[in-house]
């Protein structure tokens, strides 16, 4: 069997973790991808008109972040938000804009 690409490391290990316990996540289509980790986050990032799916299977979702991180402009970057991303707090960076290339240098 073949391996499906994938981030690489550490940052696979880093998605991973910010979905074991997430609700949803989204993509907007450009450079942004969040994770959603609780039921207020998502149903918040419906009414900002994003289009959040349900993870049902993390490999499944983390195949489909990687896919829209593959299609991104360089200014890339994956967030997790709690209690509605109402506050700076409320973000947490899985990976930060810039730091995934970085590593290559």
């Amino acid at each position: 069997m073949e391996n499906t690409d994938t981030f690489k490391q550490p940052w696979l290990n880093k998605v991973e973790k910010a979905i074991n316990t997430a609700t949803s996540y989204t993509w907007d289509g450009c450079h942004k991808i969040y994770i959603m980790s609780d039921q207020q986050s998502h149903e918040d990032m419906i009414k900002t008109k994003y289009q959040p799916i349900k993870i049902n299977n993390k490999n499944e979702a983390i195949a489909q972040m990687f896919n829209w991180w593959e299609s991104s402009c360089g200014l890339r970057f994956i967030s997790r938000i709690e209690n509605g991303g109402h506050s700076n707090e409320d973000y947490h960076q899985v990976i930060p804009q810039f730091d995934y290339d970085d590593q290559d240098e």
